[in-house]
């Protein structure tokens, strides 16, 4: 390859014919490792497809701007009825009311068009405004991203707002994911994206307030296992959370439960008795019935939190309280 080459472009037709997959590549660039550059798209050489018109280009300057239309511009030029024509009546008009993105109408490696129903499985939610991608630090993330990392139920409304608070509390970058549905929480759910000095994110649980006829129906549960999968999916490594005791919250109790864990405080550790006194870290309460019993008496507000690492403790102690549900 000629040393002056930094890497590849890829370059569609763009006219009613052009897929979706090429589409969403067209303008994407790579480096000469294969290594995208200012996206997440893996590389791949044309034709993609039966009767693909797509090329790669070599590229001089890596850092040059792409001069022409991208593919989510070409989208947006389009009519509700050209749309449809080209992705279908379902898929088109989604892509025009911008319930979907381009990039949301193909598959996470770009090979592959998603089909009408896998992409309504999608559209479990409604979004303010019509903002795509948000930009934390140097990462993007998708409205999407952010939709299942808040582990919202189904119908919710979700918005997305710069947190000045938690950045000055924790003095990083911050994003609030902030989750409306009368019909599932008492109050709007408060969740956070925190970016770390070393580029990783962290993801807080900020309030989860369910209405009193939701409450016992595992909506907690269900919606830390979406967020699992989905923290797991961008690399985030753990999960935190402010667990309160109060009149009304639990969360000291019931986040503990699932597998959050943390230190015990001084004040906690004078209290324990005798045969809990081996305890350290709120998971070795959580791990016995006696322990479990003592702590939902004697817990108090508390700072916890889940590794999302493979086979970490919370993992482990979040598997066994999901089967321990299923065989009761």
């Amino acid at each position: 390859m000629n040393p002056l080459v930094r890497g590849w472009r890829h370059l569609s037709v763009l006219d009613g014919r052009t897929s979706g997959v090429c589409l969403r590549r067209h303008g994407l660039l790579w480096n000469k490792k294969k290594e995208a550059i200012g996206h997440d798209v893996p590389f791949a050489r044309p034709p993609l497809h039966p009767n693909c018109r797509s090329s790669l280009v070599f590229v001089f300057d890596s850092d040059a701007p792409f001069d022409g239309m991208t593919g989510a511009d070409w989208v947006r030029s389009r009519s509700a009825a050209q749309l449809r024509g080209q992705f279908g009546e379902g898929i088109g008009q989604m892509l025009y009311d911008g319930v979907i993105t381009l990039a949301d109408a193909v598959s996470a490696d770009g090979l592959k068009p998603l089909t009408l129903a896998q992409l309504q499985q999608q559209t479990r939610f409604s979004f303010v405004g019509r903002k795509q991608e948000y930009h934390l630090g140097g990462r993007v993330l998708s409205r999407w991203d952010l939709a299942e990392l808040s582990g919202a139920a189904d119908g919710s409304e979700i918005s997305f707002v710069e947190y000045p608070e938690a950045t000055a509390m924790y003095r990083t970058p911050a994003l609030k994911i902030i989750v409306a549905n009368a019909d599932v929480y008492d109050v709007p759910m408060h969740r956070a994206i925190l970016l770390q000095a070393d580029g990783s994110l962290i993801l807080r649980n900020e309030s989860q307030y369910l209405l009193a006829e939701q409450q016992g129906k595992g909506i907690a549960t269900e919606a830390l296992k979406q967020q699992i999968i989905a923290a797991r999916k961008l690399g985030i490594e753990r999960i935190e959370t402010y667990a309160v005791r109060g009149e009304t919250e639990n969360g000291y109790y019931t986040w503990a439960r699932l597998g959050f864990d943390g230190d015990l405080t001084a004040d906690i550790l004078n209290r324990l008795p005798d045969d809990l006194h081996h305890a350290k870290r709120v998971s070795d309460l959580m791990q016995t019935e006696r322990g479990r019993e003592w702590w939902k008496r004697n817990g108090k507000t508390i700072n916890l939190a889940f590794d999302l690492q493979n086979n970490s403790l919370s993992i482990r102690m979040f598997r066994h309280y999901l089967s321990s549900k299923r065989a009761s």
